[in-house]
C-alpha cells in the first residue's frame, strides 16, 4: 500500500455517510407546499384552533325602537279629546333581529339582515260606548356592512353597523268591530355602534345603540278626523340592540 493512502471506507459506513448528507440537503431546500402563513399562535392565520375557518356569523338580537309616530299620536290625543277616550300614546316598541353575514377580516363584515317590531294600544272611547284598538307591525329585510376595531380591552372591541331595508308596514284599526287596515313598504335605513365582547367558542356579545329611518304613508286609508289625512306611520327614531353572534 502507498504511504498516505486510506483504505476505503467499508460499505455501511458510507451508507450511513451518505444519508446524513441527504438529510442535510433535503432541510437546506424544503419548503411548505400550499400552505397558508401561520399567525402568531403558530397554526394558519384566519383558522381556528381545529383548523377550520371560521368566517361565517350568524346573530340573533332584541331589538327596541322608540320611533317619532307624532302623526299617529296626533290622532290619538284627537279621538281622546272628541270622544272621551283614554287610550295611552305610542312609545317604545319592541321586537327581534336575525343576521346571517360573512366576515372578510377581523375587521370587515357584510350579509343579510330580517327585524321586525310591533306596537299596539287600546282602550275605550266613551262617547261612542265602543272599544277601541290601533296596532302596527314592521318587517325589514335588508343589508348590512360591519366594521370592528382591534381590542381595545381583553376580549373587548369596538363594532359599528349601518344597513339599509325595504320596509313592509301594516295598520289596523279596529273600533266596536269596525276594522280599517292598510299595508305599505318603502326603503328605510339604519346605523349602530358600540362594544362587542368575544366569549368562547365562537360566541360574542354586542351592545349597539343607533337610529332608524323610515316613513310611510302609502296604506290607502285615513284618519277619522277632518280632513281625512292618509295614514303616516313614522318609524324613524332611537334604536337599541342586544344580542349574540356565533361565528363558524
Amino acid at each position: 500500500r502507498a504511504k498516505g493512502a486510506r483504505w476505503p471506507s467499508p460499505p455501511l459506513q458510507l451508507a450511513e455517510e451518505l444519508r446524513k448528507r441527504g438529510e442535510k440537503e433535503v432541510v437546506k431546500f424544503q419548503a411548505p407546499l400550499g400552505g397558508a402563513p401561520s399567525g402568531p399562535s403558530g397554526r394558519p392565520a384566519g383558522r381556528s384552533g381545529s383548523g377550520t375557518r371560521r368566517n361565517f356569523t350568524l346573530s340573533t338580537y332584541y331589538l327596541g325602537t322608540s320611533p317619532s309616530m307624532s302623526a299617529l299620536n296626533g290622532y290619538i290625543d284627537f279621538l281622546n279629546e272628541t270622544w272621551d277616550g283614554d287610550m295611552p300614546a305610542f312609545g317604545w316598541e319592541h321586537g327581534f333581529g336575525a343576521a346571517f353575514g360573512y366576515r372578510f377580516s377581523p375587521a370587515l363584515e357584510a350579509g343579510l339582515t330580517f327585524e321586525r317590531t310591533s306596537a299596539s294600544v287600546s282602550g275605550t272611547l266613551v262617547a261612542t260606548g265602543g272599544a277601541y284598538r290601533s296596532g302596527h307591525s314592521v318587517n325589514g329585510y335588508g343589508a348590512y356592512l360591519a366594521a370592528r376595531t382591534p381590542e381595545l380591552l381583553p376580549a373587548v372591541r369596538f363594532a359599528a353597523r349601518a344597513g339599509v331595508m325595504y320596509c313592509d308596514a301594516r295598520y289596523t284599526e279596529t273600533e266596536n268591530g269596525f276594522v280599517t287596515a292598510g299595508r305599505d313598504g318603502a326603503l328605510g335605513w339604519s346605523a349602530a355602534a358600540g362594544p362587542e365582547f368575544e366569549l368562547s367558542g365562537g360566541l360574542s356579545l354586542s351592545l349597539l345603540g343607533g337610529y332608524r329611518g323610515a316613513t310611510m304613508d302609502g296604506f290607502g286609508v285615513s284618519f277619522f278626523m277632518p280632513g281625512d289625512p292618509p295614514v303616516r306611520l313614522e318609524f324613524s327614531g332611537l334604536t337599541v340592540q342586544a344580542g349574540l353572534s356565533f361565528r363558524f
